[in-house]
């Protein structure tokens, strides 16, 4: 797998990509670059922007993203909502705006790809019922929110981070 991704960068960079290059680390400590297993060093310093996942809470989040901004490059979270892990919109994105970091929920309504079940899905049969806390998705599949106080908490984020549009009058 090692030799497969080193490789696949290079093949990657040797068109020419007009696009940034990105391998994403899950796991481990990335607080420094000998802490780094051989797949993260490989991710970490070859990839243009830094993403990962963490869906531990927002404590674990803010940690990690402190490490990875030392690397000196753009970072994004793909993946944080956990809801029954702590990982809430709410608790997560102001750390990711105080940082500069952009962060992604993996669903936005929940349907064809069932994200609001749990991990624990795979043990407990939720066929009959839906889990107590959705862990992703924002939306039912009806249009309205799974929670009214996050999509509210997303619209007055939007707003108080909208940048004014300034014309000027000729």
């Amino acid at each position: 797998m090692l030799a497969l991704l080193s490789k696949l960068f290079d093949y990657a960079r040797a068109a020419l990509p007009t696009q940034p290059i990105i391998s994403g680390v899950w796991k481990g400590d990335w607080s420094s670059a000998d802490k780094l297993g051989p797949a993260e060093k490989i991710q970490i310093e070859r990839s243009d922007i830094i993403s990962f996942q963490n869906y531990e809470g927002p404590q674990e989040f803010e940690k990690r993203v402190k490490w990875l901004q030392a690397y000196g490059r753009p970072v994004l979270c793909t993946g944080f909502m956990a809801r029954s892990q702590g990982s809430t919109i709410e608790a997560i994105l102001p750390i990711a705006e105080k940082y500069n970091v952009a962060a992604l929920t993996a669903s936005l309504v929940s349907g064809k790809r069932q994200m609001f079940l749990p991990w624990d899905s795979w043990q407990t049969a939720y066929i009959d019922r839906q889990p107590a806390v959705w862990f992703q998705d924002i939306f039912r599949s009806n249009g309205t929110p799974y929670r009214q106080e996050e999509v509210d908490f997303i619209r007055q984020a939007i707003r108080s981070s909208a940048k004014p549009i300034v014309s000027k009058k000729k």
